[in-house]
């Protein structure tokens, strides 16, 4: 259950009624300047952090394409990593690839129907120069190779069959709708099949040197660099480059949408849902006054979802079963109401969505729902933290963003003088006002339904709720103050303590719980805690499997501490605090993640969510209702048809590793519940704490002694069982299938069974970390580079944490007529693997593993889910506390044995297909 406000949206959650109309000034630390040939440039120069990122941006996409040319930036933008001047072929990605960078979120591209951006994300400053030789290869150094061109035509086909659904996602039919009028329509970013097919060398350079051109590029550079150092790369490197001609595009805004009310078939996984899409207008944030706009837009969009989480939460169990938000398409804003329910409750739930739209709309809000989106003095504290804390990769990725809207990047103290501006100026009039312009004008209103309802009912239903919300709105009732939970009935102590290193705390209280303590001084306000053990749904006898679904959510609806589930959720988003569950075949945990100010309020939750669950028969029903509808939507999915006939088959339907049946669900009871809650936290159990923050170690041993260390954990009410997957199914057909992928569509797949053990150590969990990186790199090679069948094949561990023994898995979206070469090549990468992997390769890979791992302390969130995951696992958090002494203790030689024994003859190789309906397996 997540029910978080983060720091970062409050900062994008704030709004103005009206200002000045004066241009906005850009962020003086921004080093902006333009060389003689018209290209220009974006420096943010830090010493704060050892990486460095960079953006090479062409105000060139889809809009550019004539009706000859559809695809063509986007052909184009991958024609950039197949040779160049420079690097030959796939010469970029090796080479990256060799200083620890990893294609895809190190080095990409991405094409949008106004703009190309190249992406690469560098691990220090060492490697500019090559860095500066690709982005001047692009600029005016590609081969656009006849013999590439012709490989990177089944690439790309790949990639438009993936983008490519019959029944598509909501967002995706909302956008679609959006802009069915305009030329967007015909100008999607991947083109169509025929232009793919039919575009050449000669066409692709005839496009390549119209819109590669200096006067419409921007290079942006962040990080650990010089300015003067940086201007002086530029200048040598893309200073020669010939000014075109081309003019820089207009400015395209996409025609209003006509109001109408639309049905639509859901996605099975996404299930029943009801949107309202609110035309705000062009896109617009050039002065004080638009942007000023703009913030209370997201502010007052922060409201709604705030007022309809609460009011629907009763009716879908669902803390986040409204999705509320400002996008954009083809330049103009839309305020998006989506509300997502159980099908046989949708009259229901979209009566209380309109009604409460209209009572914001009519009636306004007061002066406590101003305060939730005012800023305060002390945000100047918290922002400053936030914008001190920015990777390079964020930072650039925010003036990226920032830049493809046409905004300005402003300066930390500018923004924050006109945040705190606007507040002062902020009431529950002005914000009333704002709300009722918002919503004052008729939506497009969309209904998706599922199979089992009946077309012409939900039309009815969405005709009447289209109905109510324009009428006039009713006064709802108050939300009332702020919740409190009751006490803390029991204390602890601290009996033992050990410093593991100058900032790792351990501690054991009087109940025997471990709390580790990482104190960390750049998770500045934020605290993230995760409580758990190794052991998950594999603990459980098979009749309360089910039971382990519903747990959680049940022990939020069912109330807490002297509150409902409503009162909960406030007293939650009034800390912006976020709770969620993490239960997997082998391992539970809860994770909290709160404000330094709130962590006492958080431990205390965390104490009765352990000591005093009050589960309850509504609480239960409401659970059921919400789990119940997610699997028999999921069941329902092409996904959820293949993990059912063919990815459980591996484990022989081990119900510790699938999801439980809706009439498991169904049939689950109170005392099944309280069961797999004191299973997960009884006597028997190795309970551990992992804290991560910025506070002494004193108050944090203070806060648990007396919140955790007063737990008392009972004896467990059913016996603890081991129903892990202690081998493969032993049984299985060595190819395996369904047809029920979409016309057109195919999956390949590949499986590794192995009898080698799993995870052993921290080691070996490194060791399998590089294979999975070697592994990948061959299947991109092979299938991807050599054949051209697919746009993003690749290979993961099959087997989970502390499952008994390895597995691995190769798949990929193919064309249903190439899904048995998929497979050979697969299983050709099988066998190279069986024969060990070179040194070169496990350097390669060891490389990127450690730059993978480096600076785990960046990001709070990050660290708490990989230690915790060491320490909960038995492993130790050794390793990562010097990752680099991990890696160089690990030989190329340890890494090839274990591929060997991983992949070798004794292992079982599994094929498995889903095909179209109809369509038979290739073999």
């Amino acid at each position: 259950m997540r029910l978080l406000v983060t720091l970062a949206t409050l900062f994008l959650l704030m709004g103005c009624q009206s200002t000045s109309n004066s241009k906005l000034d850009a962020d003086p630390e921004w080093v902006t300047g333009k060389l003689e040939n018209g290209l220009t440039y974006h420096i943010y120069a830090s010493d704060k952090h050892t990486p460095v990122s960079l953006r090479f941006i062409f105000e060139a996409g889809s809009l550019q394409e004539t009706d000859t040319q559809l695809g063509y930036a986007h052909f184009v933008e991958h024609m950039a990593f197949n040779g160049s001047e420079h690097f030959e072929q796939n010469g970029i990605l090796d080479y990256m690839r060799s200083i620890g960078a990893t294609f895809g979120p190190d080095v990409n591209a991405y094409t949008s129907e106004k703009n190309t951006v190249y992406v690469l994300d560098l691990p220090n400053n060492a490697h500019l120069d090559k860095a500066f030789n690709w982005f001047n290869d692009i600029a005016n150094g590609l081969n656009l190779d006849a013999n590439e061109v012709e490989k990177e035509k089944g690439v790309i086909v790949g990639e438009w069959r993936d983008s490519r659904r019959e029944n598509k996602s909501a967002y995706m039919y909302m956008y679609e709708k959006a802009i069915a009028q305009s030329q967007l329509a015909a100008r999607d970013p991947i083109g169509t099949v025929p232009s793919i097919e039919s575009a050449t060398d000669v066409s692709l350079r005839q496009f390549y040197e119209t819109w590669y051109q200096p006067q419409l590029a921007h290079l942006v550079v962040v990080g650990d660099v010089s300015v003067e150092e940086i201007k002086a790369h530029i200048q040598r490197e893309l200073g020669k480059w010939e000014r075109g001609n081309t003019p820089a595009p207009d400015t395209y805004v996409i025609p209003t949408p006509l109001p109408e009310t639309i049905l639509q078939p859901a996605l099975s996984a996404e299930g029943a849902s009801a949107s309202f899409a609110y035309d705000l207008g062009p896109t617009a944030t050039e002065n004080k006054g638009q942007l000023f706009n703009q913030w209370t837009n997201e502010g007052t969009a922060y409201l709604i979802r705030e007022r309809l989480e609460d009011e629907l939460l009763s009716i879908t169990g669902k803390p986040n079963s409204v999705e509320v938000g400002i996008t954009s398409a083809g330049e103009r804003d839309f305020l998006i109401i989506r509300g997502l329910f159980p099908a046989e409750r949708r009259e229901e739930a979209q009566t209380v969505i309109v009604e409460t739209l209209a009572s914001m709309r009519d009636r306004g809000v007061d002066e406590k729902a101003v305060g939730n989106i005012r800023w305060y003095q002390d945000a100047r504290k918290y922002y400053r933290q936030y914008d001190d804390n920015l990777l390079p990769k964020d930072r650039i990725s925010n003036f990226t963003w920032a830049f493809m809207r046409g905004e300005p990047s402003l300066g930390t103290e500018d923004l924050l003088s006109l945040r705190l501006a606007w507040s002062r100026t902020l009431n529950r009039y002005g914000v009333s006002d704002h709300l009722e312009a918002m919503l004052s004008s008729e939506p497009v209103v969309f209904g998706f339904w599922l199979d089992d309802e009946q077309e012409a009912q939900v039309e009815d239903l969405l005709v009447d709720a289209h109905t109510r919300l324009m009428e006039q709105g009713k006064k709802r009732g108050s939300r009332g103050g702020n919740t409190l939970l009751a006490a803390v009935s029991h204390n602890g102590t601290v009996i033992a303590e050990q410093k593991k290193t100058e900032t790792l705390n351990v501690w054991t209280l009087s109940n025997g719980v471990e709390v580790w303590y990482q104190q960390n001084p750049k998770a500045k306000e934020q605290v993230r805690i995760v409580v758990g053990d190794k052991g998950g749904r594999a603990l459980l006898p098979e009749h309360l499997v089910s039971a382990s679904f519903l747990m959680p959510d049940a022990l939020f609806l069912s109330g807490l501490a002297g509150q409902d589930a409503q009162g909960i959720s406030r007293y939650l988003n009034e800390r912006s605090t976020a709770i969620w569950p993490e239960i997997t075949p082998t391992r539970h945990a809860l994770h909290i993640d709160t404000n330094r100010y709130y962590m006492d309020d958080a431990l205390a939750l965390t104490h009765h969510l352990i000591q005093s669950p009050a589960f309850t028969e509504e609480g239960l029903a409401l659970s059921k209702q919400k789990v119940s509808e997610d699997f028999k939507n999921f069941h329902a999915s092409i996904n959820g048809k293949y993990d059912d006939a063919v990815f459980n088959k591996l484990r022989n339907d081990n119900p510790a590793y699938r999801l439980s049946t809706v009439e498991d669900i169904d049939a689950t009871s109170l005392a099944d519940i309280s069961a797999v809650h004191d299973v997960y936290f009884s006597k028997a159990r190795n309970t551990k704490v992992y804290i991560v923050g910025n506070l002494s170690p004193n108050r944090i041993k203070r806060a648990v002694a007396k919140n955790l260390g007063g737990i008392v954990f009972a004896e467990p009410s059913v016996p603890e069982l081991n129903i892990q997957s202690d081998t493969w199914s032993p049984a299985l057909s060595d190819v395996l299938g369904v047809s029920e992928e979409e016309k057109g569509k195919g999956l390949s797949a590949l499986y590794v069974l192995s009898e080698v053990e799993n995870d052993q150590s921290a080691e070996v969990v490194f060791i399998d970390d590089i294979l999975s990186r070697i592994a990948t790199r061959k299947v991109l090679n092979s299938v991807r580079e050599q054949a051209s069948l697919s746009y993003s094949p690749g290979s993961f561990e099959l087997s989970i944490d502390n499952e008994k023994y390895t597995g691995w898995a190769f798949a990929a979206s193919v064309n249903p007529h190439q899904a048995k070469q998929a497979n050979d090549l697969f299983e050709g990468v099988v066998q190279d693997m069986a024969k060990g992997v070179s040194d070169d390769e496990a350097t390669v890979a060891s490389t990127q593993l450690r730059e993978a791992l480096q600076g785990l302390d960046e990001n709070a969130h990050h660290q708490a889910n990989i230690f915790s995951r060491y320490l909960f696992n038995g492993w130790g958090v050794d390793a990562l506390l010097d990752v680099n002494k991990t890696i160089d203790g690990i030989s190329p030689e340890e890494i090839s044995d274990r591929a060997k024994l991983i992949f070798g003859k004794q292992s079982k190789v599994v094929r498995a297909y889903n095909m179209p309906e109809g369509v038979e397996l290739p073999e």
